[in-house]
């Protein structure tokens, strides 16, 4: 395994004719009536929150919040972690559907939406710093309106809370589990270890090769591609 397959595909003239067609989604939409929003994660169909308004959703990934928000994040690069008080994102972006950030949303339950209407995004800029609540309709319609704050907080109990309990009751059952996956009888074991056995961390260079990856260095997921770089001299010729 030399190079990743999305590694591949990036960097292929066909991602690169893909990005300039995305440009035409709003125009093929319109001519099909496929509406103005498209679905990239429904999360629980409905979210409440402050309205934010940012110029891109990485931006609020060094936000501090204590309250649940609706963000409008007009670029969206694909590769964000949203903070836990994210309740939904709106963007007049096209991010991939299996882009990072589209990929976790879906994992959290975030309520996560393109919209294509520039009408729409302008009545949104009135409505900055209000509470809203948003819903997702069963035909892929999503209303968005002003929420006193009693029946924001009831929007949000409908849903079933934000993605942040739903991440946090998802992890808990996967450390709970501590299930490990075995590939092909090989010595590959991918596993969830507990941080608190790793032992500390006392190399202080900043850059390290796959060859001296551990388990106290990188994460499980660069460890096991180096190990998975380690079985494929062993594996055959196809």
């Amino acid at each position: 395994m030399v190079q990743f397959t999305e590694e591949l595909v990036r960097g292929s003239h066909l991602f690169a004719l893909s990005l300039a067609l995305r440009r035409f989604n709003p125009i093929v939409r319109q001519g099909a009536n496929l509406g103005a929003w498209q679905i990239i994660s429904p999360g629980k169909n409905a979210a409440s929150g402050t309205l934010l308004m940012v110029d891109s959703l990485k931006d609020t990934m060094q936000m501090p919040s204590t309250d649940h928000k609706v963000v409008v994040a007009f670029r969206v690069g694909g590769d964000e972690d949203p903070p836990d008080w994210v309740a939904a994102v709106i963007t007049p972006d096209t991010p991939d559907v299996l882009s990072h950030v589209a990929v976790r949303a879906r994992n959290v339950n975030l309520l996560f939406v393109t919209c294509y209407d520039p009408e729409i995004l302008d009545k949104l800029r009135l409505l900055e710093g209000q509470n809203v609540a948003v819903k997702v309709g069963a035909g892929g319609d999503v209303d968005v309106r002003a929420a006193a704050p009693g029946q924001a907080a009831a929007t949000q109990a409908a849903a079933g809370g934000q993605h942040g309990d739903s991440s946090a009751q998802h992890m808990s059952g996967h450390e709970a589990a501590m299930m490990k996956l075995r590939l092909a009888n090989s010595e590959l074991e991918l596993h969830h270890d507990d941080a608190a056995s790793a032992p500390p961390l006392n190399d202080a260079r900043y850059v390290i090769q796959v060859a001296d990856f551990t388990r106290a260095l990188v994460g499980s997921k660069s460890f096991n591609t180096a190990r998975l770089h380690q079985l494929a001299d062993r594996l055959p010729d196809w």
